[in-house]
């Protein structure tokens, strides 16, 4: 949960850089302009920033956690041609590949998204071969044709 949290915050590296970019110039600028004991609000007031930008994907990933019972149970997954299906303490879907929008993966695991910031997590230690996870790669991808798996980006990479 706290790795799709990191990954949905900083996905975009541009915006994320952005962000970052913008902070420091609020830190660059203004400290050159003033005497040495009148910029340190300023920097300390960045630094803060920074870690807030850095601690809240942690932050909302353990809030999700508390609020969703059934993620701290055991989930079982089940695929097949026609689509997907699991179960946990307290709830139970099913589904289509025709209704997933797209699917993305990264290091860790596969997001099957029906909504752009609603997934479902599949962890690739959900498969107990390679051959199981290129199975599914397969079922995924021609379920949501003409679409593709994404393939790990930066960001992605690390989550």
């Amino acid at each position: 949960m706290i790795r799709f949290q990191y990954f949905h915050a900083y996905r975009r590296p541009w915006l994320f850089g952005a962000v970052v970019g913008a902070i420091a110039l609020t830190l660059i600028v203004p400290a050159m302009r003033e005497p040495v004991g009148e910029a340190i609000g300023l920097v300390i007031a960045g630094f803060v920033s920074l870690a807030i930008l850095a601690i809240a994907p942690y932050w909302s990933a353990k809030k999700q956690h508390a609020a969703l019972d059934y993620m701290r149970g055991p989930v079982t997954l089940t695929y097949s041609a026609e689509g997907f299906s699991g179960t946990a303490p307290g709830a139970s879907w099913t589904n289509t590949w025709s209704n997933l929008k797209f699917v993305r993966e990264t290091k860790s695991f596969f997001l099957l998204y029906q909504l752009p910031q609603m997934a479902l997590i599949i962890p690739k230690r959900f498969f107990e071969t390679p051959e199981q996870m290129e199975t599914w790669r397969r079922l995924a991808s021609s379920g949501i044709a003409p679409k593709r798996i994404e393939r790990p980006g930066l960001v992605a990479r690390w989550c």
